[in-house]
């Protein structure tokens, strides 16, 4: 994917550590009134940039290049977008189903809720 770069490509050059491990926090719930003590997981999120998936998707893929390989993401992502703007929910392969959802509440029934983006992971992503 290096050649993305002298290729006027638009990616912001960044270099992330992907070893892959999840790092939960326990945090005591004080919202919560019990004998005993309650806590609440926190993950530490990492991010895996578009670049780190692009490039592994090019290092699985041999076949495919970097420039197609972008076109293809971004294809998927327009795709997704229109879906979601027409009221559909539109299911990404393995990964899950992004879906339409109402955010917020109204103040009454003949008010439209604001809408947003949601994600539903499948069940084939095996999270360690």
């Amino acid at each position: 994917m290096s050649d993305l770069k002298s290729t006027g490509g638009s990616f912001i050059e960044l270099t992330e550590g992907t070893a892959g491990h999840v790092s939960v926090s326990l945090q005591k719930n004080h919202l919560v009134e019990s004998e005993s003590q309650m806590y609440h997981g926190k993950v530490e999120r990492r991010m895996y940039s578009e670049k780190n998936i692009l490039d592994e998707v090019c290092r699985r893929l041999p076949s495919v290049d970097p420039g197609t390989a972008v076109s293809i993401l971004n294809a998927f992502g327009d795709v997704i977008c229109d879906a979601l703007s027409k009221g559909y929910a539109a299911k990404f392969g393995k990964l899950g189903t992004f879906y339409v959802a109402s955010k917020g509440l109204v103040s009454a029934q003949d008010e439209n809720p604001e809408l947003t983006a949601k994600f539903s992971p499948a069940n084939t992503c095996a999270i360690a």
